[in-house]
């Protein structure tokens, strides 16, 4: 693209031709000395010279000046495409997502010179006409320069109506988006200037062609009533006409864009939320090799990859808008080796003294969620009711100032259930409608804590307290997100060995959860270290939930997953609604020297959703069952797992990718995603155990009864069956009773 002003220099010495004569014939210069063969050369050469005695001379410079205009004009113009082009496929990935704001708004003035450049074109074209026409004013001249210009401004016109369609449909890429952030209405903001000072501009410069013209055919009608010039000026008033029209096009089409941007802006209320979770933190990380500070897939996270998450949310929250809170995910404490108490004190201190210093707590909650690896020992907290270990653990971190307390501080302690003896709470979120995050303490049904006993029905009351609440949100119409550390469900690999939760606590959350699913926004999860989602169904198989599991930070490779690269995620939500629209994920490659944290993917974008409800999730998920990889999708999914680093390759379950929708490690991967309760998931996976190339059943075939093949509805199946079988049975029986007393 041209550099800053040397479009404007080009312009002006492209029209240094000089058309400046008397009327009488005598030439104001010397070039009416040089002989025709030279003015010929020189005119090829691309230099105009006019001389008034010469009309045909005049006439060929005329038509070499517009020949040449409209071609340097069609040459801005595609670059001009090419620009749009660009700035629309970044757009497309929803503004920012493969470059930086500062990068798309460089690439848009560029885009903005170039249009400007041409504009400046046309207006000195037309001023040279003009110029032209008036210092010859003889009736063949003045029909060839309306000619040439009806011949260039027919070009012109064309070039505009693209332009501004362009400029149109790169607004209406910005507006049609589920979450518009700041820097995205201030680009829109600039866009829509920078379009009202182009369309006066050329609507300018057109009125001006069209008094020239008018002006023109008129001396030309006013001189000799001929056909040709009638021919000529009724043409000249239909391109009148046409312009008219098209004014009313593109007038017509930024008021709408205008209307409909004022409709999103007012009719979405939208908020953000972060998500940071699974640091495992290392305060005495050791330094291996050449990526230094910044981590190895072997290790826990190092100090400096906790403060950069951390700040990123800062800077990203502070540059675009406030968050309305952050969600901790908890995992703190470094699982890689043997971490003491005094290991986890220090890790919560040195992640809580940053998250303070990120988030002034004043201004935005940050609500802590107790995990595997923020008790000592991990994995470990008693259920019962009045336990000392755990009152005395959760009565720290909420009285500890460099702890949890400036947090614990502001939640809501209800109905004398608090979070100094039972480590989970309420937090009220003062946005203009009250949103409630209800903090759970997942560790007392955690499947690998040796202290959960399951002969305690509601281990320290916590699912009568989530009724509860839930129960006052329904009658306040108030919406419920639920945070927790270790999801409900199995996970998408290793699903039919392992179940994160004891399965009658499981079982009692999937049902809570399908009964108040009208108030819940969704459920923010952890500990999987991976990036998943699931999608809640009910008993009829309908999506009416959905649970996003958050991806870790720490890089540590897993046995039978692999490693990942350190991510934290943004959440976008409708604030009237209660309906998350959006998130938007960084991360951190360790593979480079010096890395930094950048946008991983946004979820609607990469996935073409609309947003990201129930049952958008669910028709993806339907996808993944019946489509190797449409679009690129699944492959893009099974990437983002790990942040771009390869999964193991676990035995029996192909080649570790799942690239075929019909394949065992695709089945069990939509199982975990879609069953949450036990018992269906079960059913599920018999299936993925049943062929090498196993066939589900799509979430609609379920709803729909078309299904059967996932066991779902094996039950139902087998009882008809076996009905029909006794059925027949009997009515055998009593025709041959019938039989034999006819015989006899």
């Amino acid at each position: 693209m041209p550099e800053n002003g040397s479009g404007t220099t080009c312009i002006s010495s492209f029209f240094t031709f000089c058309m400046a004569s008397d009327h009488s014939g005598n030439s104001k210069n010397e070039t009416h000395q040089m002989s025709l063969q030279h003015v010929k050369k020189r005119v090829r050469k691309r230099w105009f010279l006019c001389f008034p005695s010469e009309s045909s001379l005049l006439m060929q410079g005329i038509q070499l000046v517009t020949d040449n205009a409209r071609h340097f004009m069609l040459n801005l113009e595609g670059v001009n495409a090419r620009s749009y082009q660009m700035v629309t496929s970044i757009l497309k990935k929803r503004l920012g997502m493969e470059v930086g704001m500062f990068d798309l708004g460089t690439m848009f003035d560029s885009w903005q010179m170039v249009i400007t450049g041409s504009e400046s074109l046309t207006e000195q074209f037309l001023q040279r006409m003009s110029d032209t026409a008036s210092n010859n004013r003889s009736e063949v001249v003045t029909n060839s320069i309306l000619l040439n210009l009806k011949s260039y401004f027919n070009a012109y016109t064309t070039a505009m109506v693209q332009r501004q369609t362009r400029m149109m449909d790169t607004a209406f890429t910005i507006v049609d988006q589920a979450s518009v952030l700041v820097p995205e209405f201030s680009l829109l903001e600039k866009l829509l200037n920078f379009h009202e000072q182009i369309y006066t501009k050329s609507f300018k410069t057109m009125d001006g062609y069209m008094d020239l013209v008018n002006s023109l055919a008129e001396s030309i009608h006013s001189s000799s009533v001929n056909p040709h010039s009638y021919k000529l000026e009724t043409t000249l008033r239909i391109s009148n006409n046409s312009l008219i029209n098209m004014k009313g096009v593109v007038l017509f089409r930024c008021l709408f864009v205008l209307l409909f941007l004022g409709f999103r802006a007012t009719s979405r209320n939208v908020g953000t939320f972060w998500h940071f979770t699974d640091f495992h933190v290392n305060m005495s990380y050791d330094i291996k090799n050449s990526s230094g500070n910044w981590g190895q897939y072997d290790q826990d996270t190092s100090p400096i990859v906790a403060f950069t998450g951390i700040e990123l949310g800062n800077d990203y929250g502070y540059a675009e808008n406030k968050p309305d809170f952050v969600i901790w995910g908890g995992g703190s404490a470094p699982q890689g080796r043997a971490a003491t108490a005094r290991d986890l004190r220090e890790s919560l201190a040195f992640l809580s003294l940053h998250f303070r210093n990120a988030f002034p707590t004043d201004q935005i909650p940050v609500i802590p969620v107790i995990g595997t690896h923020d008790v000592y020992p991990p994995n470990k907290m008693s259920p019962k009711l009045h336990d000392t270990d755990r009152i005395k653990w959760c009565t720290e971190l909420a009285t500890n100032e460099s702890l949890w307390k400036p947090w614990v501080h502001g939640g809501v302690e209800t109905k004398d259930v608090i979070f100094h003896e039972n480590c989970y709470m309420l937090f009220t979120i003062p946005t203009e409608k009250p949103l409630i995050v209800l903090g759970l303490n997942s560790l007392v049904w955690y499947t690998n804590n040796s202290l959960v006993d399951e002969r305690i029905v509601d281990p320290l009351n916590q699912f009568q307290w989530i009724m509860d609440n839930l129960e006052y949100a329904r009658k306040n119409a108030i919406k419920v997100i639920l945070a927790m550390h270790v999801p409900f469900g199995a996970p998408e690999i290793g699903a039919k060995d392992y179940h994160h939760l004891k399965e009658a606590y499981n079982e009692m959350l999937v049902e809570l959860i399908r009964n108040y699913s009208s108030v819940i926004v969704t459920t923010v999860a952890s500990h999987e270290h991976i990036d998943a989602f699931r999608v809640i169904l009910d008993e009829k198989y309908r999506p009416v939930g959905t649970m996003f599991l958050g991806p870790a930070v720490t890089p540590r490779h897993l046995d039978g997953i692999g490693s990942n690269n350190p991510r934290i995620r943004q959440f976008f939500y409708d604030r009237d609604a209660g309906v998350i629209l959006n998130y938007r994920q960084f991360y951190l490659n360790l593979t480079q020297d010096g890395p930094s944290w950048k946008v991983e993917y946004n979820a609607t974008g990469e996935y073409s959703l609309n947003n990201l409800t129930a049952t958008e999730l669910g028709k993806l998920l339907d996808e993944f069952t019946t489509e190797d990889n449409k679009d690129g999708r699944w492959k893009a999914y099974w990437k983002h797992q790990l942040g771009g680093r390869p999964h193991e390759k676990p035995p029996k379950r192909g080649d570790g990718e799942c690239p075929e929708a019909r394949s065992v490690c695709r089945c069990e991967q939509i199982c975990s995603i879609r069953h949450l309760d036990v018992k269906t998931l079960n059913e599920c996976l018999k299936v993925c155990r049943s062929s090498d190339t196993p066939h589900l059943d799509t979430i609609d075939d379920l709803i729909n009864g078309k299904g059967g093949s996932d066991g779902s509805n094996a039950g139902t199946i087998v009882g008809i069956v076996i009905g029909v079988l006794l059925l027949a049975g009997v009515l055998i029986g009593i025709g041959f009773i019938f039989y034999r007393r006819w015989r006899n």
